[in-house]
């Protein structure tokens, strides 16, 4: 049976820790170990305390719906009186819960973390 180094593809030794060609390491590296768990929650708490101004999105580096958060929510409210920014505070509790799951907050922005 032939090994194939994971890098140049050449044959190399089935007990190869290295690749004698491109010298590539042929050990498997683990995967890295995220906290998406801190991911969520520091998501949620930052959708509850601060949804008007945005925070929570552009936490997870989402700057255009950071900046919808900001414009209806903290601006347009000097103009509404207010209601605008009880929507937006609404609308952000509604959001920090339903991200507060992993799955649905690295499925939605897990590519901004790799």
């Amino acid at each position: 049976m032939s090994v194939y180094c994971k890098n140049c593809g050449k044959v190399i030794a089935d007990d190869a820790k290295f690749c004698q060609y491109c010298g590539a390491s042929q050990e498997q590296q683990p995967a890295p170990v995220r906290s998406s768990t801190r991911i969520g929650v520091v998501y949620c708490i930052l959708a509850v305390v601060f949804g008007t101004l945005g925070l929570h999105r552009f936490y997870v580096r989402d700057v255009k719906g950071g900046l919808l958060y900001l414009l209806f929510g903290f601006m347009l409210s000097f103009v509404t009186l207010g209601i605008s920014a009880i929507i937006a505070e609404v609308l952000a509790i509604i959001d920090g819960i339903i991200h507060v799951r992993d799955e649905v907050l690295i499925e939605k922005f897990g590519h901004l973390w790799k």
